[in-house]
């Protein structure tokens, strides 16, 4: 059996509360994942195209509230941040938890106007977005080498940045790629500066071919075939009532992203059992972890009748 996230949620939480109410509900869906067998959970990144409560203050939190469960990004969008706070909050958050971060980061879209607002909304040309990505994993990946920084690009600079927050275990990095885009350079990206990658809306028989090309990426980077993570993120609705699990869904996720922009990529909506062969058919593609996110405004009863009836069985 792999390992199982749960997606916590820190945007659909604040659909029908209050913030603290919302805050309170996702620390206690987080209690109850510590207490079973989950063995990560995991927050979104939005500034104002998606807006939700701020990634790494919830998993600091998070991080006082827990012991065993990893902590992770699914996914931070770098970019948006200055890469010398972005690594004080890292390395701040990872020292609370006792190296139990998992960074997963991702390049974020500008296919419409709310995205493309939320660049401008941080001073960022969103066409630059590609390659501030690519410094800012290079500004990341020297900071785990060196405890004063210095990195000239063509975007960022830095002067003798004092790294002095580490934990004893080193934080994990993971950087999306997706085999649907059939564009390798996402896994050799992901190769070169990840210990993993983290994939979404792929089928297994994507998330498969992915993982073969971010191992031949990873292998010939590192000259090490040591054991990665790939991780597979999705959505679904537990519900023995299929009508209604789609009906949840769909209501959630428009409310989510203001439209249908899924299709049929994410799923099932319906019954324990179809959930834990989805599952299963990403672990046999090679997922090591499996990050469930429930598409329902009800998230506590969705995460207690997955913890019954779905976890036992992956």
């Amino acid at each position: 059996m792999g390992k199982i996230g749960i997606l916590l949620p820190t945007r659909g939480a604040l659909f029908q509360n209050q913030g603290h109410a919302a805050w309170e509900m996702i620390s206690k869906m987080a209690v109850l994942c510590e207490t079973s067998s989950v063995e990560s959970v995991w927050v979104g990144d939005s500034l104002s195209a998606k807006p939700r409560f701020d990634p790494m203050t919830i998993l600091g939190s998070l991080a006082a509230k827990s012991e065993r469960l990893r902590l992770g990004t699914s996914v931070l969008l770098p970019v948006l941040r200055n890469p010398a706070q972005l690594l004080q909050s890292i390395n701040t958050v990872n020292a609370i938890s006792d190296g139990r971060l998992i960074m997963g980061l991702g390049l974020g879209g500008a296919f419409n106007d709310a995205q493309k607002q939320e660049w401008s909304n941080v001073g960022i040309n969103h066409r630059t977005r590609k390659r501030r990505f690519q410094e800012i994993l290079e500004i990341i990946d020297l900071s785990k080498i060196e405890n004063r920084l210095n990195y000239a690009g063509d975007y960022y600079n830095l002067t003798g940045l004092e790294i002095n927050q580490r934990a004893d275990k080193d934080y994990t990095i993971l950087v999306a790629a997706h085999a649907r885009h059939e564009l390798r350079e996402q896994f050799e990206r992901a190769g070169k500066f990840g210990d993993g990658f983290i994939s979404i809306t792929d089928t297994p028989i994507q998330f498969s071919q992915g993982c073969e090309w971010f191992t031949e990426s990873h292998i010939r980077e590192t000259n090490s075939d040591s054991k990665s993570e790939k991780v597979m993120y999705i959505t679904v609705n537990v519900s023995e009532d299929i009508d209604k699990a789609g009906k949840e869904a769909e209501d959630f996720l428009t409310a989510y992203y203001g439209s249908n922009i899924w299709g049929d990529a994410w799923g099932p909506f319906g019954g324990s059992q179809r959930v834990i062969e989805r599952i299963r058919e990403y672990q046999i593609s090679g997922a090591t972890t499996v990050i469930v996110r429930f598409a329902s405004l009800d998230q506590m009863n969705q995460l207690k009748h997955f913890i019954a009836e779905v976890l036992p069985n992956v």
